[in-house]
């Protein structure tokens, strides 16, 4: 599985016709209007998304934001060898740089949310991808450190790598954040049993996850940790 972290795309319809969209009675245009459009990896218009234009010989970027259908204009922007960077929170920041010849040009972007990292790392660790599990993993950590999803993310690879006692650490740095993700204390119950063999933090920890939701399933899996 290979997954870009973003992907760009130049539309210039028409370039040979619309060449003489640079010109003004015979003599070249510096500025034009530049446009485009910005979504996610559902193909959903991403809004709000800061727009930076850097361009040669000039320290102060040209600024604008998508609006609620992910498009931007920007009125006037100097033709030539730009660079533009799309960024906002939860989501990866992507620069590409965008040769600007025409108006008729229309840049199309598309940037990766956090929890399209998660979902992608998931289905790498379903079909043993480990690598590529790795990869989204440390890429959504960034985004959000804290998140438990991506924490749980950790945790699973841990376990792979046979570092119980890290994804131990990872999860009870969770609890200390939420103390009622039961998840977290069933996910402990499994490490401690299965992998580190120790029953009575087992029982504990399966004992916190029951005061937090009751289940059948549970009671009988407590009896027989503790028979």
């Amino acid at each position: 599985m290979k997954l870009n972290g973003s992907i760009i795309i130049l539309v210039a319809l028409g370039l040979l016709s619309c060449a003489s969209n640079s010109f003004l009675d015979g003599k070249p245009k510096e500025k034009g209007p530049l446009t485009g459009m910005i979504y996610d990896r559902d193909r959903q218009s991403v809004s709000s998304a800061k727009i930076q234009v850097f361009f040669p010989g000039v320290e102060k970027p040209l600024e604008t934001q998508t609006d609620i259908n992910g498009r931007f204009s920007i009125a006037e922007a100097p033709y030539g060898s730009l660079k533009v960077t799309i960024s906002k929170p939860l989501y990866e920041t992507f620069s590409v740089d965008f040769p600007f010849t025409t108006q008729s040009q229309v840049l199309y972007a598309q940037v990766i949310h956090r929890n399209s990292l998660v979902e992608l790392g998931t289905v790498a660790l379903q079909t043993g991808e480990w690598e590529q599990a790795r990869n989204l993993q440390k890429r959504a950590q960034i985004l959000d450190p804290q998140y438990p999803d991506i924490v749980f993310l950790e945790v699973y690879i841990l376990i792979h790598d046979e570092k119980y006692k890290e994804a131990v650490a990872r999860l009870e740095g969770l609890i200390q954040r939420s103390s009622g993700l039961y998840p977290a204390y069933l996910a402990l119950v499994d490490i401690y049993e299965f992998k580190l063999k120790d029953i009575p933090f087992a029982v504990e920890a399966l004992k916190k996850a029951l005061l937090i939701r009751s289940q059948p399933e549970w009671e009988e899996r407590l009896k027989k940790l503790e028979s």
